[in-house]
C-alpha cells in the first residue's frame, strides 16, 4: 500500500470477496472510506506508489508486470460517488 503525498489517499492491491482482483483499490486515507478501483487487463497487483505530485500510480504485479494509472482527482471521485447513488 502507499499513502498519498497529501496525506489524504491510500492506495493498495485490488481484491473482492476476499480473491485478488486486477487493479488498484483508492481509499480516502483520513476516514478510511473505499473511493474506488482502478482495473488493469489481468496483472494482480503486489507492489504500490504515488508519484511525488501525486498524480500518478504505480502498481506492480507479482509476476513484475508494471501498470501506471492516473490518479483520480478529488472531483473525479466526488463526480464518480453522485452517478452511483442514481436520481
Amino acid at each position: 500500500m502507499a499513502v498519498s503525498p497529501d496525506d489524504k489517499r491510500l492506495v493498495t492491491g485490488l481484491s473482492a470477496g476476499g480473491e485478488l482482483q486486477p487493479g488498484l483499490r483508492v481509499w480516502d486515507h483520513q476516514v478510511g472510506r473505499d473511493l474506488l478501483g482502478l482495473y488493469n487487463q489481468g496483472s494482480y497487483i503486489g507492489w504500490t506508489e504515488f508519484s511525488p505530485d501525486g498524480n500518478n500510480l504505480l502498481g506492480v504485479s507479482f509476476y513484475g508486470v508494471v501498470n501506471l494509472y492516473r490518479a483520480p482527482s478529488w472531483a473525479e471521485i466526488e463526480a464518480a460517488e453522485k452517478g452511483m447513488q442514481g436520481p
